[in-house]
């Protein structure tokens, strides 16, 4: 949640300026069309190199029955080889039905119930008792963990993610008053409306539908631990492979990117030098 709160923020911070900066371009001057694109197809540009803000991304955890074997054996293993059932919880018939993270050490556990824990002691914590350590616990390697995941705080790569993503989003969004007004003086004053229809048609369709679906299957495919209750019934995932995720999201994000520009210079390219709506081709 504050991670998605802060996404937010940052872009509509983004949004806004950018919004405001495209305003006052366009109004600077009467620009016409063919220039109007040339600056839509500058700022197309310049925007793709701030995709690379995904990269200040924080270290993922290291999960036991995920990224390393159970105590004793701590060894890393492949993604492929995932098993949260091991020896020493075997006995358990634990499911991931429910997230509970545990850390001991550098290293996370799913559950008590993956740990292995036996016992938990509880404080108070606004008149309510809450878990805090969980001891003879036979999966890891102190016999103890607390509640909570692991890992270290990543305060610098936050700030340079918002930093960029703010900036990224105020560059792609002060191109669009430029962008809407080129679509209106390119066609005849008559046809604006259909025009515009058929603008919007094109981007429902090979933009907004197909969107969700990419981007879905890109999340289930780099799922490592779904939600599973004991009667088998799948849910939603709980943990993602995020350097994997990372990597594709970053590859379709730059080719969408390359391609909007792409598509933007050839039509600055080949769109006549004063041509007017409506004369004849």
């Amino acid at each position: 949640q504050e991670v998605g709160s802060i996404l937010g923020y940052c872009n509509i911070i983004g949004f806004s300026l950018g919004l405001v900066l495209g305003g006052v371009l366009t109004r600077w001057k009467n620009w016409s069309a063919k220039t109007l694109q040339l600056i839509y197809s500058i700022i197309s540009t310049v925007g793709i190199p701030f995709v690379l803000a995904v990269l200040f991304y924080c270290p993922v955890n290291t999960y036991a029955g995920v990224d390393v074997h159970y105590y004793p054996d701590l060894a890393t293993h492949s993604n492929s080889m995932v098993s949260m059932t091991a020896s020493c919880n075997s006995n358990c018939s634990c499911t991931t039905a429910f997230y509970q993270p545990l850390c001991d050490g550098d290293t996370t556990y799913f559950s008590p119930c993956h740990a292995g824990c036996m016992d938990v002691n509880r404080v108070h914590v606004n008149s309510k008792l809450i878990p805090y350590e969980y001891s003879n616990c036979t999966c890891t390697r102190s016999g103890t963990a607390y509640h909570g995941s692991c890992g270290s705080s990543c305060e610098k790569r936050l700030w340079y993610s918002m930093a960029l993503t703010v900036i990224g989003t105020a560059i792609g969004f002060s191109g669009f008053a430029a962008h809407a007004i080129v679509y209106q003086r390119i066609v005849s004053e008559v046809d604006r409306t259909a025009a515009q229809g058929l603008r919007q048609s094109v981007t429902r369709i090979l933009g907004t539908l197909p969107a969700p679906l990419i981007f879905g299957y890109l999340l289930d495919s780099t799922c490592l631990v779904w939600r599973r209750t004991a009667s088998g019934e799948q849910g939603n995932c709980w943990l993602y492979d995020l350097d994997r995720f990372i990597m594709w999201y970053l590859v379709l994000q730059m080719f969408f990117k390359i391609c909007t520009a792409v598509f933007c210079w050839l039509c600055w390219w080949y769109y006549p030098e004063g041509r007017s709506p409506g004369d004849p081709d």
